[in-house]
């Protein structure tokens, strides 16, 4: 390796859940958690302080991010399978290889196609139980308010009924005192 040259970058340490790790070979992680950090370092012994880092993480980054320091960590990662890449760049010269770390995420069971379907069909049990008692409770207050047109339709045609009597027996009295006055006025004429 010539002094002007970018080095290479090696990866050195795994941070899953802000649990230290040794890099797996087989270049997979699986947690549950949604934060993952890497060390990484780039030797070079004539120029150390003047190494740069350059890191990304596909496919969430489309750029790449320029850094001084030797460790990142990506918190709040949703479900899915990334691929982190570092690469060492040393001054204006080109970088040096990339290295990289393939990792999944699993998803939460609530972020589960399972789970989206469970809580799509409760809250369709839910809306279908709702109507039905919203239904029945209209159904109920429809009664009761047909019960209680019927009993006020019976008082009206009671009362009704009770007033062409009183009626009846007014115009009888009436017929009654028509005929006494006439009988009386014929009294007197004679």
């Amino acid at each position: 390796l010539r002094s002007r040259e970018s080095p290479p970058a090696l990866l050195t340490g795994l941070e899953v859940n802000l649990d230290e790790r040794p890099p797996t070979p087989d270049s997979l992680v699986a947690t549950a958690g949604r934060s993952v950090g890497f060390n990484y370092v780039a030797p070079h012994l004539p120029s150390a302080d003047q190494v740069q880092y350059e890191v990304r993480l596909l496919p969430r980054d489309t750029s790449w991010s320029a850094t001084t320091h030797r460790f990142t960590r990506y918190t709040n990662l949703d479900p899915g399978t990334y691929q982190f890449e570092v690469r060492a760049r040393l001054g204006p010269h080109a970088p040096g290889p990339t290295a990289t770390h393939t990792f999944t995420i699993p998803p939460h069971f609530y972020e589960t196609g399972w789970f989206r379907l469970l809580m799509a069909l409760l809250a369709l049990g839910g809306g279908v139980g709702g109507f039905q008692w919203w239904t029945h409770r209209l159904r109920r207050r429809q009664e009761v308010l047909e019960t209680t047109v019927e009993e006020r339709t019976r008082e009206l045609q009671k009362r009704a009924q009770q007033l062409a009597e009183e009626k009846k027996t007014t115009e009888e009295q009436a017929e009654r005192l028509a005929e006494l006055d006439e009988a009386k006025n014929r009294f007197f004429a004679h």
